[in-house]
């Protein structure tokens, strides 16, 4: 079932940049941690929903090497529950559940442990992020050695 969510997801973790030079629009989203990821925002206009549900804010793809890291979707307004619940949907066990001070989170991993699912809803204006990555990013902003003050693109 994992295997089906891909489709959903629109972009390959992995990829390389040529495969999308055309289609981006190049933002500066700071370093996350030490290392710094080529980031950009997805301008061809081709993906306009992700799980039926219009995507109402920006779509950003970051690149390490020219490799596709991350991809982060964004939303306006609380969609949690509804991604929450379609994310579940392809997975044979829901998404694990956490709440810090800025926002709450659920998150999965998939293909045996080589990509990451983030869903965050954030508490000061209710905003609704889902970032797409392969377990190196996701190590590296969330490690607890570095500094907690880092741009999060979702």
């Amino acid at each position: 079932m994992k295997k089906y969510i891909y489709k959903e997801l629109k972009f390959v973790i992995g990829e390389q940049y040529e495969s999308y030079e055309f289609d981006l629009e190049d933002v500066d989203l700071g370093k996350f941690v030490n290392l710094k990821y080529d980031s950009y925002r997805y301008i061809k206009g081709d993906i306009k929903t992700l799980f039926d549900l219009e995507i109402t804010k920006e779509i950003y793809l970051l690149f390490n090497a020219d490799i596709l890291s991350a991809v982060c979707y964004r939303f306006k307004g609380s969609q949690y529950e509804y991604l929450r619940d379609k994310i579940n949907s392809y997975l044979e066990e829901p998404m694990i559940e956490s709440k810090c001070k800025t926002y709450r989170r659920a998150e999965t991993f998939i293909e045996e442990l080589s990509d990451v699912l983030e869903l965050r809803q954030y508490y000061d204006n209710g905003d609704t992020g889902l970032c797409f990555q392969n377990t190196g990013f996701h190590m590296f902003y969330e490690d607890p050695k570095f500094p907690t003050k880092l741009v999060y693109p979702f």
